[in-house]
């Protein structure tokens, strides 16, 4: 999972995971390492399980959002 997508609030590490509504959760992980820019858990996730990864910081619990789309060209 990318570091970019792991944030700290009251000394706990978290990621907005998108449920099948597209819809943001809050969810408390546990961190095993860190390795290459990428976080390894322990546990706070499932295999598939889709999180954000950019603009965290503007994301709020229950906000509806959309997968980027990368489009051809420049």
């Amino acid at each position: 999972m990318p570091l970019e997508s792991v944030f700290e609030e009251a000394g706990k590490r978290w990621v907005w995971r998108v449920d099948d509504q597209n819809q943001v959760r809050k969810t408390e992980i546990e961190v095993f390492g860190i390795e290459e820019g990428a976080v390894r858990l322990l546990k706070g996730l499932e295999d598939g399980d889709r999180v954000v990864a950019v603009g965290i910081a503007h994301v709020a619990e229950g906000m509806k959002v959309r997968a980027y789309q990368k489009e051809r060209g420049l």
